[in-house]
Parts: C-alpha cells; structure tokens; sequence
C-alpha cells in the first residue's frame, strides 16, 4: 500500500513538473506579444540622462524583476535597498545600466507590440503614432486632421480647431453628460471642419437594429480600396473618434484601426478594433477648392463669436456660449 502512495505522490509530482514546463513554454512561445515598457521622456540632469537612456529605450528590467507596466517599476525601485542592474532594449542592442536606489528620471509607458496582419489583408500604411497627440483630445479633429495629411493635404491639427470653431465652443449638457465635448453634438463642429476645409464627404449612422451594417461595411471597404481611410466613432467601445485604416478577415469582418487613447496600453502603429460596430462614419469622397484662407479664418471668428455670445440660442439639450 505504501508503495502504491509512493508511486501515485511520484506521478502526481511528474504531472505538476510537466504541467508547469508546458506553461513556461506556452508563456515563452507568447513572449512577443506581452506588453513592455517604453521610454517615453528622459528628465534633464537626473540618472536616466547622464547613463544615456533616451526616448524610445525598453526598460525589461529592474533589479532582476521583469518589469511590464509602471506599477512593475514604481514596486522594484521601491523594494530596492541597494543599486540595481536595469536591463535596457534599444533596437537590436541589448544592454545593462546601473541605478542608484530612488528615481530613474524618465517617463515610461506601457506599450503592445506591433500586430501581425493576416496575409489578406488590406491596409493603408502611414498614419503611424506620434508623440504629439497626446495633448490633443478632441479626437475628431486629430483623427479629421491625420486623415487629410495621409490624403496629401496640408491641414495640421490647430488650424482645424480654428476653423471648425472647436476652439471656441463652449457647451455643457442639461444634464452634465460628457457627450457634450464630442465633436458631432449640440454645434457640429464635425461639420463645419469638413466643410470649411472642402471635403465632400457621406456620413452613415448605424441603424438601431443594425439593419444597414453590411450596407455600411461595404462602404467602408470600398473606401479603404480607393485609398482613404475612414474616420469612425467608438472603434473601441471607449467613446472616441478614431481611423479605419484597413481591414481583414471574411467580408472585411475585422477592422484595422489608428486610435488616439492615452490612457491605456497602445501600439505605436495600428491595431484591431474591439468595441462593437461603430455607430457613426465619415467617409472623405473627395475635396473641392476651399474658400480662400481669409474667408475660413473670418467665418471662425464669427463662429466664436455666435458661440460666446450670452445670448446664444442653445441647441437640442446642450446650452451654448457664457
């Protein structure tokens, strides 16, 4: 009987191993797409600027501790009493840098690496993340404005807040929802940005029973095929504005998208959507001659100046100007 124990401990011992082994090599063979940790700013004068670390550098780790978000970070350098070893990627160089207990001296961000599309894949390269997007948050506007640069025009992100009169609005919800902030509600600034830099454009809104989506994805297939990409609303259930820029699977069944969310994990490039279908699209069909730039820029004052005015009337539920 005893030997019978011995064996079956033995087995169950051997199982745990090979359970485990599995595991390491599962996690190891999944390895490239964990989330790291990207250098996003080096602070003058501190640790991390006289060692050499700069933008763009990928702490792996600190201490011996694999390190994946700040969280990882701010807990290794808190639990260590001595100098540490931080293990640094730059490109294809690897290499070792050794900190002083306390702060580095950097701005990190958690970061996913880039996807690898299915070979059907269609997709319209060059609308990759910059740094600069972080302190725009009307994301209409932004994705409005990386749109017409892909398209070959010069219309940079301040200038369409100007135009549209985004800049100026002032608008608040009876009932203090944050939709008042999105571009498309009470004064559509969606619009008139469109229309004051000439775009010719069709808008679709996805039907309450989702009756028109098929007729919608083909649109904006279509679309991805004749070289423009689409902007689009609540790519990823977040509530924002955001770009299709291709797509993949039966029937275009997954979209490839640019999206402008700072305050979670994000790729450097394009991603896959994962909120629902988006619920409002614009697609860019084409551009006429644009007023001239002092016509634009003389109607964005008058468009301030309706929007400030004390009297202003408001619009549907939202209440316009002081």
């Amino acid at each position: 009987m005893n030997q019978v124990k011995k064996v079956m401990v033995t087995a169950l011992f051997l199982g745990l191993c090979v359970t485990a082994f599995a595991q390491r090599r599962g996690a190891a063979d999944q390895e490239d797409k964990e989330p790291f940790l990207a250098v996003t700013g080096v602070v003058a004068g501190t640790q991390a600027s006289l060692l050499g670390l700069t933008e763009g550098d990928v702490i792996q780790s600190y201490g011996g501790r694999i390190v994946q978000s700040r969280k990882d970070l701010k807990e290794a350098i808190e639990d260590a009493e001595d100098s540490a070893e931080v293990i640094v990627v730059r490109g294809e160089e690897v290499f070792s840098l050794m900190f002083s207990p306390g702060g580095m001296g950097i701005l990190v961000e958690q970061r996913l690496p880039e996807l690898e599309f299915d070979p059907d894949a269609e997709i319209l390269d060059g609308i990759a993340y910059r740094e600069d997007e972080v302190e725009k948050n009307n994301t209409f506007i932004l994705s409005l404005s990386r749109v017409a640069n892909f398209l070959g025009d010069e219309l940079d992100y301040t200038k369409l807040m100007g135009i549209s009169g985004a800049a100026f609005r002032f608008q608040m919800h009876y009932s203090w929802e944050r939709s008042a902030v999105l571009a498309d509600h009470g004064y559509r600034t969606d619009l008139v940005a469109l229309d004051a830099a000439g775009y010719e454009y069709a808008y679709y809104e996805l039907a309450e029973d989702w009756s028109n989506q098929d007729s919608i994805r083909r649109e904006i297939t279509a679309s991805i095929d004749a070289g423009s990409p689409v902007i689009a609303y609540d790519l990823m259930g977040e509530g924002k504005w955001g770009i299709i820029t291709g797509y993949q699977g039966a029937a275009g069944r997954n979209f490839i998208v640019r999206v402008f969310d700072t305050t979670s994990m994000k790729r450097a490039g394009y991603t896959i959507a994962t909120g629902n279908f988006p619920p409002k699209v614009f697609i860019i069909e084409g551009r006429t001659v644009p007023a001239s730039e002092k016509d634009i820029f003389i109607r964005s004052f008058d468009i301030a100046q309706e929007m400030l005015d004390p009297a202003a009337e408001n619009i549907d539920e939202y209440y316009i100007g002081l």
